[in-house]
């Protein structure tokens, strides 16, 4: 190994040399997951931190990484049981226990969430993340003078960090102060603001770059900066996945359009709930439309249908080993052919497609890039909708002399999405100035 590498891809190269030399090296598969996680490759840096303490049990850090990648898939009680070995391994190790706090709170358990963070804090008392869950365990409890002052302390230390003003915030509204709550709301408006970068990435903002697109701690975030605003989903959405305020905010003199930058608020604290409820994370499963729909949708497109052209498809993700078989682009209308499963953060797709069953070589290729790639589908123009839950997205194919096909699978959501007509994008963005 170098001392120093110019870019991470000679890096990676570098430590999977190693370990094919030799592949009983705890911290270089813990050094590879870094690495992977750096470049957000999700199923790689998991299965190079699982080696890591397959190795060396006792390698918390190893675990405290799993449990994130958890999380970031919105699997609470894998982030906890993988937090909980952590913690276990290393006495007085403070980023386990507040990880453990926090999947508390968002599991509902206010009790445990805080017996876990203040030992964190116990154990590092500048913790600003774990001290602001604890506030949010305060605030969820009704016991706001303890939320203002956890929250106070962290914008002490940190008066950029948005989290601490949401609750801020929020506990001076349930005690009726309105001069400090205006004052904290000026702080929140303010970082809606410095965090425009962030809410105009996908799967956001609906025009986003999809290879730069939000995490899902990234998600988190935003949805605690706007949670002050007094927004409430819509009903899809359980009360545990959003705190309301007794009072709204009113925002004149703080931004333009107060109205449109409210709904604006609702739409992207809508997206965002439905993206990171818990305990069920948004899930989906492609399935092969029957051959009169595909025609039908196709006409109402204004697109010609790939189906003459094309007669087998074949379909991967970055999230799936499985490798998937040519299938038929249509199947029979009493019949449902499931391509596949997975939840919303499932990488690239690809799609192959061929003229006959025998061929090797595809006919025509499409790629999906970004690791919302199942939004990205559906918030198509061309998208139809059948319910709440059941949408055919189309997927655009050329043939070899450029001209352009539209193809069409059913997707089927566990839950219901909010209106694409609502998601913010270019022409409805709000005057935050």
């Amino acid at each position: 190994m170098k001392e120093r590498y110019d870019s991470l891809d000679e890096y990676i190269r570098d430590l999977q040399a190693e370990i094919a030399q030799s592949d009983n090296c705890a911290n270089h598969y813990y050094q590879l997951g870094m690495a992977m996680l750096a470049k957000h490759d999700y199923v790689e840096a998991e299965n190079a931190f699982l080696n890591a303490v397959r190795l060396s049990p006792r390698l918390a850090e190893g675990f405290v990484q799993l449990g994130g990648l958890c999380l970031q898939r919105g699997d609470y009680e894998g982030c906890l049981r993988y937090n909980t070995e952590a913690s276990n391994i290393r006495a007085k190790y403070a980023v386990p226990q507040a990880n453990i706090g926090f999947c508390h709170l968002q599991m509902g358990d206010i009790k445990k969430a805080k017996t876990a963070l203040l030992k964190a804090l116990d154990w590092d008392p500048e913790f600003l993340q774990a001290r602001t869950t604890l506030a949010s365990a305060y605030f969820m409890e009704g016991k706001y003078d303890a939320c203002i002052e956890e929250s106070n302390t962290v914008i002490k230390s940190q008066p950029a960090f948005g989290p601490a003003w949401n609750n801020l915030a929020l506990a001076f509204f349930e005690k009726g102060e309105y001069l400090v709550k205006h004052d904290a709301a000026f702080g929140t408006v303010n970082l809606i603001k410095q965090y425009q970068g962030n809410f105009s990435r996908f799967p956001l903002y609906a025009d986003g770059n999809a290879a730069n697109s939000l995490e899902m701690t990234e998600l988190f975030d935003l949805k605690y900066i706007l949670n002050d605003f007094g927004w409430i989903a819509d009903n899809s959405t359980s009360s545990s996945e959003i705190i309301s305020i007794k009072a709204p905010l009113k925002l004149t003199g703080l931004v333009k359009n107060e109205e449109h930058v409210k709904q604006w608020g609702k739409d992207i604290l809508t997206i965002i709930n439905t993206l990171t409820a818990t305990p069920i994370p948004l899930e989906w499963s492609l399935f092969v439309p029957d051959e009169i729909k595909q025609i039908e949708m196709a006409k109402n497109s204004g697109i010609n249908t790939a189906l003459p052209l094309f007669r087998y498809v074949e379909f991967s993700s970055d999230n799936n080993t499985k490798n998937y078989k040519k299938f038929y682009t249509a199947s029979d209308k009493e019949s449902k052919f499931v391509v596949a499963k997975d939840n919303a953060i499932a990488g690239d797709f690809s799609f192959n497609f061929y003229a006959h069953s025998d061929n090797s070589t595809a006919e025509g290729s499409v790629k999906v890039n970004g690791k919302w790639s199942i939004l990205k589908l559906y918030l198509d123009k061309n998208t139809v909708k059948e319910s709440d839950t059941i949408y055919y997205v189309p997927i655009y194919v050329q043939d070899e002399r450029g001209l352009v096909y539209i193809y069409y699978l059913g997707v089927e959501f566990n839950k219901p999405m909010p209106d694409r007509q609502r998601w913010p994008n270019k022409y409805n963005w709000p005057n935050f100035s």
